[in-house]
């Protein structure tokens, strides 16, 4: 995927680093992780301004790099907040769907 309107989130201290884009968005989500990562799990847990789940996914990671498109079609328009749980961490983000 292109990834265009990068939002960058250090989430550990091993140089694994997190990309969503584009954000904003009208369908999809790209997500690209980069790291020391063959065999741990990754969770995406969408939430709406209330904290109310509206999407979760959780995937194994099976390389060095994890690339995946998540579609948010189904989501409303507006804010949502992003909780990533990533090797024993959690992490915090937003994304617009427009």
């Amino acid at each position: 995927p292109a990834f265009e309107n990068v939002v960058t989130i250090s989430i550990n201290n091993k140089n694994n680093k997190l990309l969503l884009s584009p954000n904003p968005t009208n369908k999809l989500l790209d997500v690209m992780l980069t790291g020391t990562l063959k065999g741990q799990r990754i969770t995406f847990e969408i939430m709406d301004f209330t904290g109310k789940t509206q999407m979760f996914t959780e995937y194994e990671i099976k390389g060095d790099t994890f690339n995946q498109t998540i579609n948010l079609e189904n989501l409303k328009n507006g804010l949502y907040n992003i909780k990533i749980n990533h090797d024993g961490n959690t992490y915090y983000s937003k994304v617009i769907k427009n």
